[in-house]
This record gives structure tokens, C-alpha cells and sequence, in this order.
């Protein structure tokens, strides 16, 4: 009898616990903002107000890639010295993503005829960026977007990402893109962590997609053993706490992830925005589901 009820009091601690969480716990959430025109560098009080307010220590930064008249890159606004000593007083972990939204921003006549010439303006325009940070230490920085116009174009990414690695040597180098893009691609090896755009997905199929995706993502440095690093993780329109669990879902075990970033097209950051479709402010369903994440590793 006794062993009876020892038996049954294990049954009911088990079930007492709930199901088993299917998030990976531990994955650093990175909010995002996205600079389009220098006003919106306005917006970064506001952003890192909240980061402080909810110790929050992770920001990445979005900055536009565009073509100059020649069809050469340029980086289309400079950080002004006040975003600077903000992001100095924060004492954050600053991450710089810069990137195109559309592939005619940045080749608006397709595969540019000097690649080399290319490469070496889109250096230049990278590094002077990163100068006027000065005292702000960069965790890492991402050039993605739409790149596949310059997809081949191995030697002249491998020079680049030596470069700005011996300028910056504290500081992560990588290529950004969606999965496709890396597929039968000689750019995994050059990266320091494989940065993903991650597809944007909806409807009543978001379980097995997301599973396929993310054990595609896995196959991919399967070889290579990199950390990956979600840069555009695409939480956005309905949905979307069920949108986040599944990226943090469906991992192999002993796969480095280190971040997912809740990004957006626009300077608020989601978790302050309320009136766009990546929104998050008005989600309290995710905001506290977030909270309990980073206090337990998943809920």
C-alpha cells in the first residue's frame, strides 16, 4: 500500500509540471530598428529608453545600402554624434545590420559590370560607418538583404570581410540572406556566424514549415559547426506568438544559436510599436510570453 501511494504522488508531481516546453531556452531576443531617412534616427531615445527601462542590454540597427547614380553602393545617411552618445551611455550590445530591403535599391541595373570597383566602394562607405562609432563597442556586424546579384562573388567577399575583420578584430564579420541564398553557396565558410533572414510565413501550415526551415538551416553548417544568428526573424501580422515559438523550435541539439532579432522596416522597435504590421506593443500575449522566456529560458 504504501508503495501505492508513493507511486501515485509521483504521477501527479509529473503531472503538475505541464508538457514539456518545445522552445530551445537560452536564445539572446534582439529587438530591432531600421533606419530609412536621417529623421529617424530621432526614434533611437525612445528605443533604448525602453531597452533601459526593461534591462534590456541587445539592440541591432538597421542602415539602408542603397546605389549611388553610378550604381555604386553607398550607406545614404551618417549616424549623427547625439544617436552616438546615446548608444555610448546605454552600454549595451550594439549589433549593425546593413542591408537593402529590394534588390533594384542597390542594383537597379542588375549584376554590376565592375564587381571588384563595387566591392571596394561598399568597403569604403562600411568602414567609414563604423569609424564614427568610435567609443560604441559593435558586437557584430551584417551586410545582407538582396544580395544575388553579387552572390558569386567569393574572392571580392572574402577581401572585404578580412579587411574590416583586422580594422575591427572584437567584432563578428558576416553575409545575411534568407536560407535559399546560402544553398550550394562557397559564403558559409567566410561568415562568423550564418546570419538568416528568415522566411516570412502564415496561414494554418506554421508548425511543419517552420520545422522544415529550421532543420534546413541546421543542414546547412552541419559541416561547418558556425553559430547562426537570426537577424530578421519576420514576427509580423497575425499570429505571432505562434510565429516566435516556432523560430525557437525544431532545433538539433547541440546547435549554437546565438540570437534571434525581432526586427522591423521601421525606427520603433516592435515591442514600442502599435501601428504596423511588425508591431508588438499592443501584443501583451507576446510581450509576456517574452518576459517569462528570458527569465526561465521558455514557458
Amino acid at each position: 500500500m504504501r508503495k501505492y501511494f508513493c507511486y501515485i504522488i509521483v504521477v501527479l508531481s509529473c503531472l503538475s509540471c505541464g508538457p514539456r516546453a518545445l522552445e530551445r531556452p537560452g536564445i539572446t531576443i534582439v529587438w530591432g530598428m531600421r533606419i530609412n531617412e536621417f529623421s529617424d534616427f530621432q526614434q533611437l531615445a525612445s528605443n533604448l529608453a525602453y531597452l533601459q527601462a526593461d534591462n534590456d542590454r541587445q539592440l541591432l540597427i538597421e542602415l539602408p545600402l542603397r546605389a549611388d547614380s553610378t550604381g555604386l553602393p553607398i550607406i545614404p545617411m551618417e549616424i549623427p554624434q547625439a544617436s552616438i552618445a546615446l548608444l555610448d551611455g546605454w552600454h549595451g550590445e550594439l549589433s549593425i545590420a546593413f542591408c537593402n530591403t529590394h534588390e533594384s535599391e542597390l542594383f537597379p541595373i542588375g549584376k554590376p559590370a565592375d564587381v571588384v570597383a563595387w566591392f571596394a566602394a561598399l568597403q569604403k562607405r562600411i568602414a567609414h560607418q563604423l569609424e564614427l562609432f568610435n567609443s560604441v563597442p559593435i558586437k557584430r556586424v551584417i551586410i545582407g538583404g538582396n544580395l544575388l546579384q553579387v552572390h558569386d562573388a567569393d574572392a571580392e567577399w572574402l577581401a572585404l570581410l578580412q579587411t574590416l575583420r583586422q580594422q575591427h578584430p572584437k567584432t563578428l564579420f558576416s553575409i545575411g540572406g534568407n536560407p535559399e541564398f546560402f544553398e550550394n553557396s562557397e559564403l558559409l565558410k567566410l561568415s562568423d556566424e550564418l546570419v538568416i533572414d528568415y522566411p516570412p510565413m502564415a496561414g494554418d501550415e506554421l508548425k511543419p514549415m517552420s520545422r522544415a526551415v529550421n532543420q534546413g538551416i541546421a543542414d546547412l553548417v552541419s559541416n561547418l559547426h558556425q553559430p547562426i544568428f537570426i537577424y530578421r526573424a519576420n514576427i509580423l501580422g497575425e499570429d505571432q506568438l505562434i510565429q516566435l515559438k516556432n523560430r525557437l523550435r525544431f532545433w538539433p541539439d547541440g546547435l549554437s544559436i546565438n540570437g534571434l532579432c525581432a526586427n522591423t522596416l521601421y525606427p520603433t522597435i516592435p515591442a514600442e510599436d502599435d501601428h504596423t504590421y511588425y508591431g508588438l506593443k499592443d501584443n501583451l500575449e507576446v510581450l509576456d510570453y517574452l518576459k517569462i522566456y528570458r527569465q526561465t529560458g521558455a514557458e
